[in-house]
């Protein structure tokens, strides 16, 4: 009986201190779960801090400081070229003064990258007549005229830039052209200095005549033309 007794007590108190433990190891477990979310939780808080809103308004404001500023509209000539606008494209007229025959006028509107240039327009044959008179009178000269793209038979003359179409832009001198049964001639622009078409004598500022093609003494321009950008 004794030793029953003895045995039961001491069981009860395992069993009285192992209650005792249980509560103890729980909420030390309990602590240890709830640091570990804290933890977990506050590691979630900086990477979204970082990772998240605000970071991503950071980067967004980087990409927009960092980003290019955009780039210019391209000019449909170069510097010093004059564009007009064809229904086929731009087209880039430069007036150069230069006392040459046609064939040299031709080489050195060629080291420019164009051609020698027609005319497609009123609108272009006066802009070229006026500006070349402006150029040459400048020059001091008064009396003079400008190299034009074109080739010439007795049945005609045609633009050779291979761009120039039509012939609106050919108004010839009264009695012109009148080279064409001579020899193949050249033609060109004729420049003086004045400012509207109802000058005298009839070779007037934008009028257009044949010459012979080495006859430059008084053909002291020429208009060089190349393709511009064709999307302007």
């Amino acid at each position: 009986m004794i030793n029953v007794s003895y045995s039961s007590c001491i069981f009860l108190k395992l069993i009285a201190c192992f209650s005792l433990l249980v509560p103890i190891a729980t909420v030390f477990l309990r602590g240890g779960s709830n640091r570990g979310n804290s933890d977990s939780s506050s590691s979630s808080s900086e990477e979204g801090y970082y990772g998240g809103k605000k970071h991503h308004g950071g980067h967004h404001g980087g990409h927009h400081g960092n980003r290019p500023p955009p780039r210019p509209t391209p000019k449909p000539c170069d510097d010093d070229w004059h564009a007009f606008y064809r229904p086929q494209g731009v087209w880039c007229v430069r007036i150069v003064a230069a006392t040459l025959d046609y064939n040299g006028a031709t080489t050195a509107c060629s080291n420019l990258g164009g051609s020698l240039s027609g005319i497609q327009s009123n609108e272009e044959r006066i802009w070229m007549a006026n500006k070349s008179m402006e150029i040459l009178t400048a020059n001091g000269q008064t009396d003079s005229g400008t190299w034009l793209g074109a080739s010439c038979t007795i049945r005609g003359c045609v633009w050779t830039d291979w761009n120039t179409v039509g012939t609106e832009g050919m108004l010839w001198a009264p009695g012109e052209p009148a080279n064409l049964y001579f020899s193949p001639p050249c033609i060109y622009i004729y420049s003086l200095a004045g400012a509207t078409l109802s000058q005298k004598p009839p070779n007037s500022n934008g009028f257009i005549d044949d010459s012979y093609c080495r006859g430059y003494k008084t053909i002291n321009s020429y208009a060089c033309g190349k393709v511009g950008l064709r999307n302007n």
